[in-house]
């Protein structure tokens, strides 16, 4: 048994110990008197009056505590450094001095703190010494780029601060040395400002990725384990859609489309996926329709469907219009396929290639709120076919993006970034954007919305530099600019940490 010693306990046993004998004075007493005198431990942990730690994860932690004895012999002691949160308590290290990462998995960030104790055995009495301090870990996760990518064949997560101090394989070092998954397909900071922020990591595989710890990457549960109806597909191909400020996110497993979460307000629980049942094979973009309500081209049938923001867990629907308009929303053909979306100042458009002719289509249209009849209301305004001679390359091009809300879009051809104006039906290549002269691959380029409610833009091109040997994957960013032009400002460049940038979100 372990005894614990402390100044206070030893005044009470002498005070009690003159009672008892003055009390048994006329007694003969044939106690033996030899009683063992304790080595005392003395220890400060910290120098400091103030006994509270302040570090961020991923920092070491060293603390060489001053422990002395009365005898001046500290070679039957024996230490255990004890962190303890709210919920449990254990022994981190065995050595006199503290020297320790600050990793998720040993030190949980707590908003209350934690408390990390030095126990000091002395093995010969048993009796036990101890010093506390509290300890605050706060994440380094807060603000900076999620970055997703391959690298030696196994899905890497990294995260970069605005600062550019780079923290590699994040989600491995939080959950005990294991990757992802496999086939990484995207990663997203999910919500907004008011709602609260997540991030979602999705993989082509059995699991489909997973939901993590904001503050840490630890996984919280998996994408499959998100719905509420098991997906019966082996393997699974999610891709989260973030909706308008209004609409719901929604969920592309399969070519289905699942609601996932409304940006009303702050989630308490795991998100859920409701089981649909549908014919459509979505593409993986959103516009916002009216009232919170969801616009999405499907594919298979070439037709623009339609989700009320009243009624968000239900099915989508066809818009049907009459006669008489610049197109059929439910008319595009089989074989098409979504090159991008965007919405102009209130006006929606859809580029849309038609795959047996080759020839790619802008499709105007305003979407609005009948409080007569209390739904929602289409006009078909424009139906523009977008030849090599309004923009060159298009029709060649395989990397298409565009801001949210914009009146241009952005394609990559040869290496060169360039864009084609919705208003001026006109197109170049941006100024700072031609990259043909380098050695480099373009294997994607993203908008990526951020800042509150969406408030800012920032492009990203993904690259693979064929000077380097290995880990030839990075990034190049830009702010866009459409004063007296179309202007792409690069804002950074990171490169060496993977083979290849597969996704990238901004956490601000």
């Amino acid at each position: 048994m372990d005894y614990i010693l402390t100044k206070k306990i030893r005044i009470t046993l002498i005070v009690l110990l003159t009672l008892v004998g003055g009390m048994t004075s006329c007694v003969e007493d044939e106690t033996i008197h030899d009683f063992e005198e304790l080595n005392e431990v003395e220890i400060q942990l910290l120098d400091s009056e103030d006994d509270v730690i302040e570090k961020l994860l991923y920092d070491r932690l060293q603390i060489t505590p001053d422990i002395s004895t009365s005898f001046n012999d500290d070679s039957d002691l024996e230490y255990n450094w004890i962190l303890r949160s709210s919920s449990k308590s254990d022994v981190i290290s065995e050595e006199r001095d503290l020297d320790i990462e600050i990793s998720p998995e040993v030190f949980p960030v707590d908003q209350d703190g934690l408390f990390l104790a030095l126990k000091v055995i002395d093995k010969s009495t048993g009796v036990f010494y101890f010093d506390e301090v509290k300890i605050f870990v706060n994440t380094i996760f807060s603000k900076g780029r999620l970055i997703l990518g391959l690298k030696d064949g196994e899905s890497t997560v990294s995260f970069l601060t605005f600062e550019d101090e780079l923290f590699e394989d994040v989600y491995k070092r939080a959950n005990g040395g294991n990757p992802v998954g496999v086939n990484p397909l995207q990663i997203d900071n999910y919500g907004n400002s008011y709602s609260g922020r997540k991030i979602v990591i999705l993989c082509g595989d059995e699991q489909g990725g997973v939901f993590v710890d904001e503050k840490t990457f630890v996984t919280k549960y998996t994408t499959r384990e998100s719905f509420i109806t098991q997906p019966k597909a082996t393997i699974l191909d999610p891709y989260l859609i973030e909706g308008g400020d209004l609409s719901f996110a929604t969920m592309r497993l399969g070519g289905n489309a699942y609601p996932v979460g409304s940006n009303f307000g702050p989630w308490k629980y795991k998100l859920i996926c409701t089981e649909a049942n549908s014919d459509y094979n979505i593409a993986p973009i959103i516009l916002e329709g009216a009232m919170g309500g969801s616009m999405f081209y499907d594919e298979k049938y070439g037709r623009i469907l339609y989700r009320d923001g009243m009624m968000a867990s239900g099915n989508l629907t066809e818009i049907i219009v009459s006669s008489g308009f610049a197109f059929d929303p439910s008319g595009f053909g089989e074989n098409t396929k979504l090159l991008t979306a965007g919405n102009n100042n209130g006006t929606k458009w859809f580029l849309v290639k038609n795959l047996d002719t080759e020839e790619i289509y802008l499709y105007e249209c305003v979407v609005d709120f009948d409080w007569s009849f209390f739904s929602m209301s289409f006009e078909a305004r424009s139906k523009t076919l977008v030849t090599e001679a309004m923009a060159e390359g298009i029709s060649e091009a395989s990397l298409f993006t565009s801001p949210k809300k914009s009146n241009y879009l952005i394609y990559e051809r040869n290496k060169q970034i360039r864009f084609y104006s919705i208003d001026n039906k006109t197109s170049g290549v941006f100024t700072g954007g031609d990259l043909s002269a380098e050695n480099i691959e373009i294997s994607n380029i993203k908008c990526v919305t951020h800042g509150n409610y969406g408030s800012e833009t920032s492009f990203f091109v993904s690259t693979i530099n064929n000077e380097l040997t290995s880990l030839k994957g990075g990034y190049r960013e830009y702010d866009i600019s459409t004063v007296g032009g179309f202007n792409l400002v690069e804002k950074d460049k990171q490169e060496g940490f993977c083979d290849e940038l597969i996704d990238i979100a901004i956490r601000d």
